[in-house]
């Protein structure tokens, strides 16, 4: 019974390997070369942030047609629970574990919260609560 137990975690640990963890340093490297970076900070439990990740999913197209790169950035404490989630959709957009130091930066308490940083790596907005695709869009020109 122990090696099965072994085995079957040893299995679960493996399919969910591919979703890496997102720190400062990752941030500091993407966001170089685009025009802005849209960084969604969710949870699989939360259905605002399920809502805003799905419509900007139906309008990724808009994104990237102006040079904007899309990062999904999970709360969930386990990359199971990521997993298992991530197999029921399609996300267009890079999905990832928030490591705790992008979070403590940006100060996430609760999510949805949605940051957008400019081509240069700075702060241009943040802002919680779920946001439309013509909200994100807003944000940029602000």
């Amino acid at each position: 019974m122990r090696f099965i137990f072994i085995f079957l975690f040893f299995i679960s640990s493996i399919s969910y390997a591919d979703i890496k963890t997102f720190d400062l340093k990752s941030l500091s490297e993407v966001a170089k070369g685009e025009d802005y970076t849209v960084l969604v900070f969710w949870a699989t439990y939360c259905p605002f942030c399920i809502k805003e990740l799905k419509d900007i999913n139906s309008e990724y197209e808009k994104f990237t047609k102006k040079n904007i790169k899309v990062i999904a950035l999970s709360t969930d404490l386990l990359k199971s629970t990521v997993g298992n989630f991530l197999k029921t959709v399609n996300y267009q957009f890079e999905t990832y574990i928030a490591a705790d130091d992008i979070k403590k930066h940006f100060n996430i308490h609760y999510v949805p919260v949605t940051v957008i940083i400019d081509k240069n790596g700075d702060l241009h907005d943040i802002s919680p609560g779920r946001k439309s695709v013509n909200d994100i869009f807003k944000m940029m020109q602000e």
